[in-house]
C-alpha cells in the first residue's frame, strides 16, 4: 500500500502546485479564490500524507470529491478546458488511490 500512499502524494502536490499556478495565471477570473484554496488544501494533504498521518487519507477521499462536485456544478461544462479535465482525472486517481490507502491489508 506504500505505492499508492506515495503516488497518492506525488499527485496531490502536483495537483495543488497546479491549481496555485493556475490561481496565479487567471487572477481575474471569478472562481480564483476557491482555485487558490483547493490548491493549498490539495498540497497540505500530500504533506500530511507523506508525515503518514492516520487521517490523511480520509482528507485525501474527501476534498478531491468535493473538488470535483465543484468544479462540475460551479464550473460547468461550457467553462471546460484540458486543464479542468486533467485536475479531474487527478483528482478521481487519488480518491481512488487513498481509499485503497485507509485499508488494512
Amino acid at each position: 500500500m506504500k505505492g499508492f500512499r506515495y503516488t497518492s502524494i506525488v499527485l496531490l502536490l502536483g495537483s495543488g502546485i497546479a491549481h496555485v499556478l493556475l490561481a496565479l495565471l487567471s487572477f481575474d477570473d471569478p472562481q480564483v479564490l476557491p482555485v487558490l484554496v483547493f490548491g493549498i488544501f490539495y498540497f497540505t494533504i500530500g504533506i500530511l500524507l507523506l508525515a503518514n498521518l492516520r487521517f490523511a487519507p480520509a482528507l485525501g477521499i474527501i476534498f478531491p470529491l468535493i473538488g470535483l462536485a465543484a468544479g462540475i456544478f460551479v464550473i460547468g461544462i461550457p467553462n471546460w478546458t484540458v486543464m479542468l479535465t486533467f485536475l479531474f482525472i487527478i483528482d478521481a486517481v487519488v480518491v481512488v488511490l487513498c481509499i485503497f490507502c485507509n485499508k488494512k491489508t
